[in-house]
């Protein structure tokens, strides 16, 4: 039969090299010092497996050597959790002096993280310098090219329009008007002209003056424009002559646009200079039907000198009057 001696001995090194914890032998349950001793290595035990785990919350409540390093070296481990959170949050000050090797190679590791943010940092900055660098640039370029755009766009308009009165000049009313006879011969459509003429304009502007012969031709091209439709165009054919082109109007329908024209041009005053000036208009009417095929430039110049004939005529039958071209009207 075993000694109390060896029986305590052999369980103590079962308690030490066992997977699981084994109960106190009944011999040993009388014990004082074995009860205790079994008690103790069951915390140590307990301790130990939660410590290899990362379990840091074991409440170790025995005393003496053994437990009072435990204790120290669950401190030490706590506070390390505690500095790794710390470097997780960018706390790059953290250092650790009490694990040898692994006090160095953490120190190290954290210095060196320490250099890569902070070069990652840099690099975000920089780039971020450059990013608004390139937005600003973009910017400027996108600014730039909308301004010329603009200019070109104010270009192209002040290129075809007349300057004064806002209307198509001439050479950019021919090709619009050109490209409406066009369009009426692939719908086999008439297209209609209206050559006006401002009635004793050369008096008007002798005796008011050029700014106020400027002002009436505004006001003139202005208050016609609102009578037509947003098919029609105008121009300003030269000095005080202005020419419209109807496109899908006959010569009948044009001529009660000529007289819309008339009419708004004799009914609606110039104020100017804390004067009201009156004007009357001649208008003549001719009317195209082309075909497919037919030299267009031809068709327009043939039309546009039927409606300055009638233009003539009814300037030469007195003046604020339309007149419809007829054949056989003189030059």
């Amino acid at each position: 039969m075993k000694s109390k001696e060896r029986l305590a001995l052999e369980h103590i090194a079962e308690l030490v090299n066992a997977q699981s914890a084994p109960a106190l032998p009944e011999a040993l349950a009388g014990d004082e010092l074995a009860v205790c001793l079994h008690n103790q290595l069951i915390q140590l035990r307990s301790a130990l497996g939660a410590f290899s785990t990362g379990d840091m919350s074991q409440s170790i409540k025995m005393r003496g050597f053994m437990a009072g390093n435990l204790k120290d070296l669950q401190a030490h481990l706590r506070h390390l959790i505690w500095q790794v959170q710390q470097v997780e949050q960018g706390d790059y000050s953290q250092r650790v002096a009490f694990l040898g090797d692994f006090s160095v190679a953490f120190n190290n590791m954290v210095i060196k993280l320490e250099q890569t943010v902070g070069v990652l940092r840099d690099n975000a900055i920089a780039l971020r310098e450059q990013n608004n660098r390139l937005r600003t640039e973009v910017d400027s370029r996108m600014m730039a090219l909308a301004a010329l755009q603009e200019d070109a766009e104010r270009l192209s308009y002040l290129a075809g329009h007349d300057s004064l009165t806002g209307v198509m000049n001439r050479r950019y009313f021919m090709e619009k008007a050109q490209d409406l006879l066009k369009v009426s011969a692939t719908h086999s459509m008439p297209c209609s002209f209206i050559m006006m003429d401002i009635d004793f304009f050369k008096r008007f502007n002798d005796s008011a003056g050029h700014l106020a012969g400027d002002a009436a031709l505004q006001h003139i091209a202005k208050i016609s424009s609102t009578t037509l439709r947003a098919t029609d165009i105008m121009g300003r054919y030269g000095g005080e002559e202005f020419v419209f082109c109807l496109p899908y109007v006959s010569s009948a329908q044009a001529f009660e646009a000529a007289e819309r024209i008339r009419n708004a041009i004799e009914t609606i005053p110039l104020n100017f200079d804390k004067a009201q000036h009156s004007f009357t208009a001649s208008l003549g009417v001719a009317s195209a039907r082309p075909e497919v095929g037919d030299a267009l430039a031809d068709v327009l110049s043939a039309v546009i000198g039927q409606a300055d004939k009638a233009l003539y005529a009814a300037k030469g039958h007195g003046r604020n009057r339309v007149t419809q071209f007829e054949e056989g009207q003189p030059d």
